[in-house]
């Protein structure tokens, strides 16, 4: 029982009198005792006579630290013989208190000395690391507490003073988080001083395709940490994007990979204002904050209680989840002065952000990284074929390295044990069915309140449902042309161009303006373009009606045909930025009846006649080649030739002749039957 005896790092002994201190110290026991600390103090032994001080340090010896209250009560006189009794002792042992001369000097004899403050004495010989807080008002008193508050101010060894027990408590939740941090690598902390609430579903699943990202992502919150303190540069970091990209999955394997930089790992939800006061509330019991129970129920105190704890605390994480809404994004802006001492990590589909938030656009998952992620997901239990490796490709350029559609194609491969070509057909004929399915244990997304991602179909209606009326039709207008960026010029207007028009380019632009808000189409940095992921667009024609489909084609044609310059056997100018838009609007046009003579069929044929100008009607009939050659050539003739292909065929037929038709589709796919010329 020296200085040099082993300890442990997490055992504390709490020392103070039981008359003025029992509540508290029982309180701060318990929830101590709930972060894997081992908490001592006097009431776990029995006081005998003369070896009470003897065995209060064999007590103390082995804690690493001591926390020691001062009150109005000292506390009882320790018996001389077992004053004399430890003296001895410790003279064997190089002599009391040998490394702080003038503290022994001023303690004389020692007698008079309390079992209380013998305790702090013993820890200070045995070079254990002490904190010592006080009552302030017994130093107007005189009383013994103030001598003994004087002699440990006077040796340096008084931390602090205190104005009431939760004031204490805090105190000294600082101090050990504090002590621990400087004494013990983060990676071991205890549990109570590393608190944690991230969603678990996410931790030790597949991350592929995303490490410059998060080495991004780790430069920006450590520039911000730095910046905040000297030039007011970000105090937050933003990762926002399309629904399903992965921005909570890229913001908790953050945290994962480097849990031993902070001191607290924190998860709050920013869906609207209320859910984030919800979180920040319940914050308070991950933190401990309300351990003795001394914490009203009222929200409002305990989210203030939590931002306290966030903006007198260091070196934590606060990842802020699904900030979509601009009343969620001013809610959180306006918290955000006062925590810059930790990094906040927003994920928000939100594009435009304060000052004080850097935003960072995480992308979909390249084609290799996608392929890759479809293939290990499934390893275990797919069907396996040697193409695999070509149809997952197939299936990750379709699905466009959106993570959530690539978890969730996986999950349905895996329960119904398919191939991976099994899966692209049943997609070529039921992609609504297969993106609504979702099964969350085969999905690995999970979090608190259940926040985790939902199907995709889901995932983005939540979206949609938020956008106006003329940003839904707009959305729907492009969801017909193709998954390439589509040039903004489209929807400027002619000087001399009619007010109708004018009214309705307009209208188009503030619709981008509000989709992009809400990242279901990204607008090119540099050049005046846009473009919607495929899987946004697939998603809007399977969720619109016919009617709907049939307006918004309508406007499609319109605004191609609207932009030419010239007569249709002359050079278009811009057409080759268009033509691969107008080639997809013709492909879809065939799944909505196009009545004969209609504005929509009139736009189409003029499309057409525009594409035959520049001699292109060879890749407007090859892009459905393939489907006509099927009924065109086969042995039945007219009997494999159903409607869709009848409706093809006529405005082919009209704009081309039978004679040019039939020569194309011979040099497209081969000879046509008997039946078929």
């Amino acid at each position: 029982m020296s200085a040099t005896s082993p300890r442990d790092p997490f055992r504390i002994f709490l020392s103070g009198s039981t008359d003025d201190f029992g509540p508290v110290r029982l309180s701060l026991k318990q929830a101590l005792e709930r972060g894997q600390l081992h908490i001592i103090h006097q009431a776990d032994f029995p006081q005998t006579q003369a070896d009470t001080v003897l065995k209060l340090a064999q007590l103390i010896a082995p804690c690493g630290v001591l926390v020691h209250l001062i009150g109005r009560q000292p506390g009882s006189i320790a018996a001389p013989a077992a004053v004399a009794e430890y003296l001895a002792y410790a003279e064997r042992e190089g002599g009391f208190l040998h490394r702080l001369p003038d503290l022994r000097a001023a303690l004389g004899d020692c007698s008079g000395l309390t079992y209380t403050q013998w305790e702090v004495f013993i820890a200070l010989h045995l070079g254990i690391d002490v904190f010592v807080y006080g009552d302030p008002t017994q130093a107007q008193l005189d009383h013994p507490q103030r001598q003994h508050i004087d002699r440990l101010r006077s040796a340096r060894r008084y931390t602090d003073s205190f104005t009431d027990a939760h004031d204490l408590k805090d105190k000294i939740w600082a101090a050990l988080l504090w002590h621990y941090r400087q004494a013990v690598p983060s990676a071991q902390l205890p549990a109570i001083f590393r608190p944690s609430n991230l969603p678990g579903g996410y931790i030790g699943r597949l991350f592929l395709g995303r490490d410059d990202f998060l080495s991004l992502l780790r430069a920006s919150l450590e520039k911000q940490t730095h910046a905040t303190a000297i030039t007011q540069a970000p105090a937050a970091t933003g990762i926002s994007g399309l629904g399903g990209i992965g921005k909570t999955h890229a913001a908790v394997e953050y945290a994962h990979r480097h849990r031993g930089d902070y001191a607290a790992l924190l998860f709050a939800s920013g869906e609207s204002p209320e859910k984030l006061s919800a979180s920040l509330a319940a914050l308070c019991g991950v933190l401990h904050l309300d351990a003795g129970g001394e914490l009203p129920a009222e929200e409002a105190v305990r989210v203030a209680a939590a931002v306290d704890w966030l903006a007198s605390h260091r070196g934590w994480l606060l990842i802020v989840d699904n900030v979509d809404t601009e009343e969620a994004a001013a809610a959180l802006t306006g918290l955000l002065e006062r925590l810059t001492t930790g990094h906040v990590l927003i994920t928000s589909r939100l594009h435009d952000w304060a000052d004080n938030v850097e935003s960072l656009d995480i992308e979909v998952l390249s084609p290799d990284a996608a392929t890759d992620l479809l293939l290990q997901l499934t390893d275990k239990q797919r069907r396996k074929n040697a193409d695999d490796p070509a149809k997952a490709r197939l299936l990750a350029d379709l699905l466009e390295g959106l993570p959530l559609a690539i978890h969730q194609a996986a999950g349905y491969i895996k329960e119904q044990r398919l191939t991976l070509a099994d899966y692209l057909s049943l997609y070529e004929q039921e992609a609504a069915d297969l993106l609504s399915w979702f099964k969350k244990h085969l999905i690995p997304y999970a979090g608190p309140e259940d926040l985790g991602p939902r199907p995709v179909l889901i995932t983005w209606k939540t979206s949609f449902d938020k956008l106006d009326a003329d940003t839904r039709f707009w959305l729907l207008v492009f969801a017909h042309f193709a998954p390439d960026p589509i040039p903004e010029f489209l929807l400027d207007s002619a000087p001399d161009a009619a007010d109708e028009v004018k009214t309705r380019h307009r209208t188009a632009k503030r619709a981008l303006a509000q989709a992009e808000t809400y990242s279901l189409l990204t607008r090119d940095r540099d050049q005046p373009r846009f473009k919607l992921h495929r899987l946004v667009q697939h998603i809007l024609r399977l969720t619109a009606t016919e009617a709907e489909r049939y307006a918004a084609m309508e406007e499609g044609h319109f605004l191609i045909v609207e932009n030419e310059h010239g007569e249709p056997t002359q050079p278009w100018g811009m057409w080759h930025q268009l033509e691969v838009h107008g080639l997809e609007l013709v492909r879809h046009t065939h799944s909505v009846p196009v009545a004969k003579d209609s504005r929509l069929h009139k736009l189409l044929l003029r499309l057409l006649h525009r594409v035959d100008g520049k001699n292109r009607q060879l890749n407007v009939i090859k892009t459905e080649a393939d489907k006509l050659m099927d009924a065109l050539s086969g042995e039945n003739g007219f009997c494999e030739f159903n409607r869709e292909h009848e409706r093809l065929l006529e405005i082919f037929m009209e704009v081309f002749g039978p004679e040019q038709i039939l020569r194309e589709l011979s040099e497209a796919g081969g000879k046509p039957n008997p039946k078929s010329q």
